[in-house]
C-alpha cells in the first residue's frame, strides 16, 4: 500500500505504525484530525531540529511546557520554540521558509505559529505574509492561519478590516473564507472580538463583496459571521438579510440568509412552566417512586447497558398474565369514593 493513497483511520488505535512514524518524520500529510492526534509533535519537533541543524535538546527544552497541552496550544508552543531557537541564527529567514514549504501540513502550521508569534511585525506585513497560508491547499493550515491572524485582528480591528478587504476579492476561495473566518465576532476556539460583536456594521464593506460567494465553503463563512452577529445585534442581521435578498436571487444568497438567520429563527427559549407544565403545577403532589438500582437513570445504571436489559427483559410480564397481589395488602378506597371505585383500586399489571 502506497501511503499517500492510505485511507484514513477513523481511530487513533486505527493509525498504522508505519503511517505514524512517517508523519513524525515529516514524510506525509495528515489525512484527518485523527492521524494529528496520533502523531508525537515533540517527535516531529525533533526530526525538524534535525532537519535544520538546530540544538535538538534546546529546542526539545524550549518546546516542552506545551508537549502535552491542547492541539492549539501544542501548534502554537511549536512555532513559539522554533522561533526562539531556530529565529536567533542568521539563517532565519530561510529556516522559515523551509517550514513554510515543507512536505508535512504540521509543520507548515509550525510556520504559521511562528509567524503569529512574531512581536514587532507591522499588521500590514504580517496579512501579507499570512496569505500563503490562507491558501494553503491543507484544511489543518487554512486553519492555523486565521487562527494565528485573529490576535492581531483584534488588536486593531478596522485597520485589518481594509487590509482583509482585497481577500474577499481573491479568485481562490480559501484566502476569501479565511478573511471571513478571521475576523468573527464570536468564531471558535478563540476569544471573541467584542468591538464587531457591538459594532458588526463595520465589516459590511467586507461581508457585502460575497454575499453570493459560488463556494460553498465561502457561504458558510459568511452565514457563520452574521448568525454570530446576530445574537448581539438581530436588529443589523435581519436588516442585513433583507437587503442581501432584495439585491440578489441567487441560491447561494438565499442559502447565506438562510443559515445567517437560523438562531433567530429558533426563537426565544421557550419556558419551562407553559401550557400543560402550568396546568399540572396546579394538581396535588404524587408520591415519587423511588428509583431501584437497575433503573434507566439510576446511580450506576446505563441506559441500553446488558445489566439494564437483562432487567427490563425480567421485569416484563407474559402477555396476558396478571401481577398477583402481595400477601395481606389491603386495598384502600378513598374516603367518599363510590363503591365500584374498589375494583378500580385493585392492582393492575403495568405495562413497561
Amino acid at each position: 500500500m502506497q501511503l499517500d493513497d492510505r485511507k484514513p483511520a477513523r481511530t487513533v488505535r486505527e493509525v498504522p505504525p508505519e503511517v505514524k512514524r512517517a508523519l513524525e518524520r515529516g514524510e506525509l500529510e495528515t489525512k484527518n484530525l485523527v492521524e494529528w492526534l496520533a502523531l508525537s509533535t515533540r517527535e516531529l519537533v525533533a526530526h525538524v531540529s534535525d532537519e535544520l541543524a538546530l540544538d535538538r535538546e534546546r529546542l526539545l527544552d524550549a518546546f516542552e511546557p506545551y508537549a502535552e497541552l491542547g492541539v492549539m496550544q501544542r501548534l502554537a508552543g511549536a512555532g513559539r520554540a522554533l522561533r526562539t531557537v531556530a529565529g536567533a541564527t542568521r539563517a532565519r529567514v530561510r529556516h522559515f521558509e523551509h517550514l513554510a514549504r515543507h512536505k508535512s501540513d504540521v509543520v507548515r502550521e509550525f510556520a504559521a505559529a511562528w509567524l503569529a508569534d512574531e512581536r514587532d511585525l507591522e499588521l500590514d506585513v504580517r496579512v501579507d505574509r499570512t496569505r500563503r497560508f490562507a491558501a494553503d491547499p491543507h484544511s489543518g493550515v487554512r486553519e492555523m492561519a486565521w487562527v494565528a491572524l485573529r490576535p492581531h485582528v483584534a488588536a486593531d480591528v478596522e485597520r485589518a478590516l481594509v487590509l482583509l478587504a482585497p481577500w474577499v476579492r481573491d479568485p481562490d476561495e480559501n484566502v476569501r473564507r479565511t478573511a471571513i473566518e478571521c475576523t468573527r465576532p464570536r468564531g471558535v476556539w478563540t476569544a471573541h472580538l467584542e468591538r464587531l460583536k457591538r459594532e458588526p456594521e463595520l465589516a459590511e464593506p467586507l461581508l457585502d463583496p460575497v454575499h453570493a460567494d459560488p463556494s460553498r465553503y465561502v457561504q458558510n463563512a459568511v452565514a457563520n459571521w452574521v448568525n454570530d452577529a446576530s445574537k448581539t445585534r438581530p436588529e443589523w442581521a435581519r436588516a442585513l438579510a433583507r437587503r442581501w435578498s432584495e439585491r440578489s436571487t441567487s441560491p447561494a444568497t438565499a442559502y447565506i440568509v438562510r443559515r445567517a438567520l437560523r438562531t433567530l429563527a429558533r426563537g426565544p427559549a421557550v419556558p419551562a412552566r407553559s401550557g400543560a407544565a402550568k396546568a399540572s403545577a396546579n394538581l396535588p403532589p404524587r408520591t415519587k417512586r423511588a428509583k431501584s438500582p437497575g433503573a434507566p437513570g439510576a446511580p450506576g445504571a446505563r441506559a441500553g447497558s446488558p445489566r439494564v436489559d437483562r432487567l427490563h427483559s425480567a421485569s416484563r410480564a407474559k402477555p396476558g398474565a396478571k401481577s398477583p397481589a402481595k400477601p395481606g395488602k389491603k386495598l384502600s378506597v378513598k374516603p367518599g369514593a363510590k363503591p365500584a371505585a374498589a375494583k378500580l383500586a385493585a392492582p393492575k399489571r403495568r405495562s413497561r
